[in-house]
C-alpha cells in the first residue's frame, strides 16, 4: 500500500516529466525533489510556508526545484487538486528560474485554482 509520501513523490515525478518536455528541447536541465516540509524557514518566510523552492545551479550541479508535501497537502481539497497545486507550484518556480512564460508550462490540463 502506497503512503501519502509515495503518492506525493509520484505526483512530483509525473509533473516533472511534463515540465521536462518543455525544458529539454531548450537545453535546460532541472533536478526535482520532494520534502515533507522546508527545514530552514527563518523569519524571511513568516508567516507563510512555501509550497516549493528553487536552489540555483552551480558550476557542478543543475538547479533543483523542491516541492514541499505537507504544505501542499494542507491546501489541496482533493487528490486531483494536489496534482494541480504541485503543477502550479513547480511551474511557477521554473517560470521564475528560466523566465519562461507560465502559460508555456501549463501542461495538457492547464492551471486550475480549485485546489
Amino acid at each position: 500500500m502506497a503512503t501519502r509520501r509515495d503518492r506525493f513523490d509520484d505526483i512530483v515525478r509525473d509533473v516533472a516529466e511534463e515540465l521536462d518536455l518543455v525544458l529539454e528541447p531548450r537545453g535546460l536541465v532541472v533536478e526535482y525533489a520532494a520534502m515533507d516540509i522546508p527545514l530552514d524557514l527563518g523569519p524571511a518566510w513568516a508567516p507563510e510556508v512555501p509550497l516549493a523552492r528553487t536552489i540555483p545551479a552551480t558550476k557542478s550541479t543543475p538547479a533543483r526545484v523542491i516541492a514541499f508535501r505537507r504544505p501542499m497537502e494542507a491546501r489541496a481539497a482533493s487528490q486531483s487538486g494536489l496534482t494541480q497545486l504541485v503543477r502550479s507550484a513547480l511551474s511557477a518556480e521554473i517560470s521564475s528560474l528560466f523566465a519562461i512564460p507560465i502559460d508555456e508550462l501549463a501542461g495538457p490540463e492547464g492551471f486550475d485554482d480549485d485546489y
